[in-house]
């Protein structure tokens, strides 16, 4: 799930991030750890600088909103440019994600213009050479699901340690149900009064048959929320059937692409091009009326029937777009 921080200065730009914080909210799993919103998202007592430089180094993507006073606004104790203070917050925050790789989109308000590198400090100076998006009071919801769909998907180092993570749970979930059976059959043995001679016990975690993939984990995973994977916090509960990752990941992609294609049918469905019955499968009802909507929208689309769910969601959106373009004519 991408996790998004959101930058920007309270008096150049508050109301707008409030409506764009807003309209964010149904495109993460969980508002309150996936969008990190300046001092509403920190703690009581903890240093406001490590903080900071904590929350952008887990973050996905930065988005660095920019209103017409973003540059000038100056320190009124100090009468100095509030972005040429190495401590600024707005400062630390952008220089700390362009320092660490993290993707930085510059999000300018209502014709704000990008700025230029010599009106910024050294450290920020690469801001001025990305790509931008712009949001506009008059085209909000239409520059917002123009926004998400080209928001960066998690970033490498995240999902590999959130994999590594998975992989040590898993691996110590199995390890000790393995001793657990171990013992009980000590236990059974020794009750038995059975010392003479004691076959080796093998504990080979590959040789039972998975489980079946539907019940034990189809109920770990939010019917509501799009694009939702498996509660990995309770997969050691259903160890019984050792079900290998593998599968658990395998899994938690069908449910997303699927949740993807239903979220694509009813877009299509809001549009006139579909009259199927939503029911998250693939048909050609689908395919053929996402073909004749990319056709006139002269989009590029996903194969449906292979190409992943990160892939129909950015086509489903594009399809958002046109939706509320209809709706504000």
């Amino acid at each position: 799930m991408t996790k998004i921080f959101i930058s920007y200065r309270r008096d150049d730009s508050k109301h707008a991030v409030g409506r764009l914080h807003a309209a964010l909210k149904p495109h993460v799993k969980n508002s309150k750890r996936d969008i990190f919103i300046d001092i509403d998202n920190i703690p009581n007592g903890v240093d406001f600088v490590e903080h900071l430089e904590s929350q952008v180094s887990q973050c996905d993507v930065m988005l660095a909103v920019i209103g017409a006073n973003w540059l000038s606004i100056v320190d009124p104790t100090t009468g100095q440019r509030r972005l040429d203070d190495p401590d600024d917050f707005v400062r630390i925050e952008v220089s700390s994600a362009l320092r660490r790789g993290i993707p930085v989109v510059p999000v300018v308000l209502d014709g704000t213009p990008i700025p230029r590198a010599d009106e910024l400090p050294d450290d920020l100076k690469a801001l001025s050479r990305r790509n931008s998006e712009r949001i506009d009071h008059e085209s909000f919801n239409a520059d917002v699901a123009r926004l998400v769909a080209g928001l960066p998907k998690e970033n490498k180092a995240s999902t590999k340690q959130h994999e590594s993570n998975k992989k040590s749970l898993l691996s110590t979930a199995l390890k000790l149900v393995a001793a657990l059976v171990f013992a009980v059959a000590l236990a059974a043995i020794a009750s038995m009064g059975v010392y003479n001679y004691m076959a080796p016990i093998s504990l080979d975690e590959t040789s039972s048959e998975p489980a079946s993939m539907s019940e034990p984990f189809a109920d770990l995973v939010d019917p509501n929320v799009p694009g939702a994977a498996p509660d990995f916090s309770q997969i050691e509960e259903r160890f019984a059937g050792k079900v290998p990752e593998s599968e658990v990941v395998d899994e938690a992609n069908k449910i997303e692409h699927s949740k993807a294609i239903r979220r694509l049918q009813s877009v299509l469905k809001d549009l006139k091009f579909y009259d199927g019955e939503i029911d998250g499968e693939i048909n050609a009802g689908t395919f053929m009326s996402a073909e004749l909507f990319a056709l006139e929208q002269g989009l590029s689309m996903p194969n449906l029937f292979t190409d992943s769910s990160a892939d129909v969601k950015a086509f489903a959106y594009e399809a958002e777009k046109v939706l509320v373009d209809q709706n504000s004519n």
